[in-house]
């Protein structure tokens, strides 16, 4: 269904998401039908809980986006994932990474992305 068909009354005004993030909530992100068709649970990582990471991990494929300035990416010196991405987007990952923290083991636990997003923040 093109963008210009959706029921615009089925969505929260820009005012009510920024109220939602402010206050911790999650946001689901829908991108347009001609894109990829899909939606994104993001929230604020500056305060994610283990457990809001837990849950957006089991509600979701599991993979875990921080978006990140140019500025970050180099301060932490961040090198692409790939050299030349076949994404026909251009999507810019970098590679993965964990907080370097005591408390972090796997990388892999709630406890541990949640940190890792946080210190991103």
């Amino acid at each position: 269904m093109p963008s210009s068909t959706l029921d615009q009354s089925q969505f929260d005004s820009i005012p009510s998401c920024i109220e939602s993030f402010k206050n911790g909530e999650f946001l689901v992100v829908l991108d347009d039908p001609s894109r990829e068709n899909e939606a994104d649970l993001i929230i604020a990582a500056e305060s994610i809980t283990k457990e809001q990471m837990a849950f957006m991990v089991r509600h979701s494929s599991g993979l875990i986006c921080a978006p990140i300035s140019a500025a970050l990416t180099d301060k932490y010196a961040l090198p692409q994932m790939v050299a030349k991405t076949e994404d026909p987007r251009g999507t810019a990952y970098t590679v993965s990474v964990d907080a370097s923290h005591e408390s972090v083991t796997t990388g892999i636990s709630a406890h541990d992305r949640a940190l890792a997003c946080r210190t991103l923040a």
